[in-house]
């Protein structure tokens, strides 16, 4: 038996600025944390699909905490999926939920891959790689003359 909800058409996703700012505040991530224990971990566990629910629904949750499922992601796309669902999945949408609310537990979603955070995130912008290393100065090898 699905627990998915019914799905009302998308609504444009503009309702809200998903800046670098705000995504990174860590009063907005503790808000989507706080948000999180109360709407989704019943599902999500402690990101990694494995709530109480888990094994009761027709299809796994999303793992939330890897890079697999985030890279692909943008700030924007993570907003949309919490605000409206996937279709042909258990995951309902959450259209009646504060746009507010939504950016926050986009922040705290965003946040729980242990990557040095949202503030590095632009939407739809991969993360910086990290520098290549500075190779060592090599020494001329030099020649010794006999007198």
């Amino acid at each position: 038996m699905a627990l998915a909800c019914e799905r009302p058409a998308p609504r444009p996703a503009g309702e809200v600025e998903l800046t670098r700012e705000a995504l990174a505040s860590p009063e907005v991530i503790d808000r989507g944390r706080t948000l999180f224990s109360h709407q989704c971990a019943v599902c999500h566990g402690d990101g990694r699909g494995n709530g109480p629910r888990a094994a009761r629904l027709a299809s796994r949750p999303a793992d939330l905490t890897g890079p697999t499922w985030q890279r692909g992601l943008a700030p924007r796309d993570v907003y949309r999926i919490i605000r409206d669902g996937v279709p042909g999945t258990d995951m309902p949408s959450w259209t009646a939920m504060r746009p507010e609310d939504l950016a926050a537990l986009t922040a705290f979603v965003l946040s729980l891959d242990g990557s040095p955070g949202v503030a590095d995130i632009d939407a739809g912008a991969q993360p910086e790689p990290p520098p290549e290393p500075t190779p060592e100065p090599t020494r001329e090898p030099t020649q010794e003359t006999t007198p």
